[in-house]
């Protein structure tokens, strides 16, 4: 299968903490997707910061790519590119052995980047509203404690 025709994208300079969650709570805003194959160690099978996304349609893939790369997911700006398909053995990376990732605890520097779990949208999707009406549990402020009123 080519890249033309694909519905799998390979994500990488993911953090080394980011979970199979946050990328499926991400990714899903382009379109339905079919798995997430999470990039691994091979020695540990611990994430290793790459992974694999498979949408259920080219279109939705594509959609991914255009507006979601260079997205900022877990304080790192991921990169996002048309792959031609996963294929068993692909998740373990490139390397030799181990896939040639490093894990951060095993680093002599480390990228202050990758310690925050923190998901950011892109400014190009809009966000979903917080419930209306708030929940009956919030009550407004006020000084007195008999003049509150349930919203």
């Amino acid at each position: 299968q080519s890249t033309w025709e694909s519905t799998t994208l390979y994500v990488g300079n993911l953090s080394f903490h980011t979970t199979e969650e946050q990328i499926y709570e991400l990714f899903r805003r382009a379109g339905p997707i079919r798995r997430i194959i999470m990039g691994l160690n091979k020695a540990t099978l611990l994430p290793c910061g790459f992974c694999f996304v498979e949408y259920v349609n080219r279109q939705s893939a594509e959609f991914c790519q255009r507006y979601l790369n260079e997205t900022c997911l877990d304080d790192r700006i991921i990169r996002i590119d048309h792959d031609v398909g996963f294929s068993e053995g692909r998740q373990y990376g490139r390397g030799k052995k181990t896939g040639g990732q490093i894990r951060d605890e095993f680093r002599e520097e480390i990228d202050p980047g990758r310690l925050l779990p923190v998901i950011v949208p892109p400014p190009n999707l809009v966000p979903v509203p917080p419930p209306y009406p708030p929940p009956s549990n919030q009550l407004s402020s006020s000084n007195s404690t008999d003049n509150k009123i349930e919203l």
